[in-house]
């Protein structure tokens, strides 16, 4: 898992501005072949990490894969994230 939070901060995204506010941390990991994964296997993956202590989980294509949140400015955070 590489922490984002650095690349978090730089997004557009509120959620992941709280977290960091709030002395929380932005953590991620890349998923290769899971891009066709369906909403209820992300779901599964969610009440996963949540029974572990995670607050939630954010999944994002990457690569032209649909993405998952409307009013994330994906764009932004592909170009500060996708390098981990």
């Amino acid at each position: 898992m590489a922490d984002l939070g650095e690349a978090a901060l730089k997004t557009g995204f509120n959620v992941f501005h709280n977290v960091i506010e709030n002395q929380g941390i932005v953590k991620g990991f890349a998923a290769p072949g899971c891009g066709e994964f369906t909403r209820g296997q992300i779901d599964e993956l969610t009440n996963f990490v949540k029974e572990r202590g995670a607050s939630g989980l954010i999944a994002i294509g990457i690569n032209g894969v649909e993405d998952s949140f409307e009013s994330l400015d994906m764009d932004k955070v592909r170009s500060n994230i996708a390098g981990f």
